[in-house]
């Protein structure tokens, strides 16, 4: 093969990389900003809601329109909102992570059909995409992965909180309460294992 061909190849390998990183960057600056947006909205209602809070009314300040506490579902509302940003959110990051995978296999391909494979080997050994060695827990570029993770981790805060301010009604109906509130990150891991088992049949084993 032309050592033209060759430096073509990983030029433009080098390019991409770069190129990719500059993305990797404005996301995340997009990712933060997100995150704390919501976050900040949810804790905004969460810090007026009393532990005492009643599940369907508002309450006032004695003699005052002043809100002491949003009711219980002003919370849940708030929450809920949250956690579907959150899986929407996670469903994008497990999409792009899922994509960039797919680009990664086709220059695999294409760098085992120009280069050989004793070549790529030794010129891609270390930070070269190897299909057939990636599982389920890195399945994900690193950049994608730590994004669903603190996603993951948020919505975990989340639930944790909304248990708390929910503590009085748990004891009438905790498991139906437990479930309602744990759906959206079911849907979160649910949708894990869904690109998981895509990359294992359209990439990895392909």
């Amino acid at each position: 093969m032309p050592s033209e061909l060759k430096n073509d190849i990983l030029n433009s390998f080098h390019s991409q990389f770069a190129q990719n990183q500059n993305h990797h960057q404005d996301l995340f600056i997009k990712f933060v900003s997100a995150v704390l947006i919501v976050t900040a909205g949810y804790i905004i209602v969460f810090a007026n809601t009393s532990s005492y809070a009643e599940f369907d009314e508002v309450l006032y300040f004695k003699d005052s329109h002043i809100i002491k506490s949003y009711s219980l579902l002003h919370l849940g509302g708030a929450y809920y909102l949250a956690q579907i940003i959150f899986v929407l959110m996670a469903f994008i990051v497990l999409n792009m992570g899922y994509n960039y995978r797919q680009d990664q296999k086709v220059n695999y391909n294409i760098r085992i059909k120009a280069l050989g494979k004793p070549l790529n080997d030794i010129i891609f050994d270390v930070k070269g995409f190897k299909p057939a060695e990636l599982n389920f827990l890195d399945f994900l570029p690193g950049f994608h992965k730590i994004f669903y993770l603190i996603l993951l981790t948020f919505e975990f805060l989340f639930f944790i909180s909304i248990l708390i301010r929910f503590n009085k009604f748990l004891h009438y109906n905790s498991r139906l309460f437990v479930i309602i509130f744990l759906a959206p990150i079911l849907v979160s891991l649910i949708s894990y294992l869904f690109y998981f088992n895509k990359y294992n049949t359209r990439i990895k084993n392909v």
